[in-house]
């Protein structure tokens, strides 16, 4: 069974959300999922720990801080430890192979985001509203009476 592209985005920001609550200790505010050809863009605000918060706060928010690049460092290491049960999740969803994986952390507003990249253009099924819609075009352009 194909999945819509709300479902892909859903089921790969929920994973997401597990592995990183799973790795730190607790999940991001809020998670944002874009599927856009034959990428898949995850963006997690308010991600950062209360001790990350610390840190940053003693040693500066800045991009370019000695806290920043720490805690950068750290969760790159602890990003790879689940990126292959991503890259399943995302495969499992999509039906496509993902071909590269990024993800960026900026620590002055706590996001991150992980845009996965797959082989082509996943295939996904419309959703019941859109299939609507589109049956429903020549009414929504005046062109469908009298």
């Amino acid at each position: 069974m194909s999945f819509t592209r709300g479902e892909i985005e859903a089921a790969v920001g929920d994973a997401v959300v597990r592995l990183l609550r799973e790795t730190y200790g607790h999940g991001p505010r809020m998670v944002h999922a874009c599927l856009l050809a034959n990428h898949l863009t995850i963006t997690a605000e308010g991600v950062l720990t209360t001790a990350e918060k610390h840190l940053l706060a003693h040693y500066g928010s800045r991009e370019d801080s000695r806290a920043a690049d720490l805690i950068r460092s750290f969760r790159s290491e602890l990003f790879f430890t689940f990126q292959k049960r991503l890259v399943a999740v995302a495969e499992t969803c999509t039906g496509s192979p993902v071909i590269g994986i990024q993800d960026t952390l900026r620590c002055e507003c706590g996001v991150k985001v992980i845009t996965f990249t797959f082989a082509g253009c996943p295939q996904y099924r419309l959703a019941r509203a859109t299939r609507a819609k589109a049956h429903d075009s020549s009414r929504a352009n005046g062109s469908g009476g009298a």
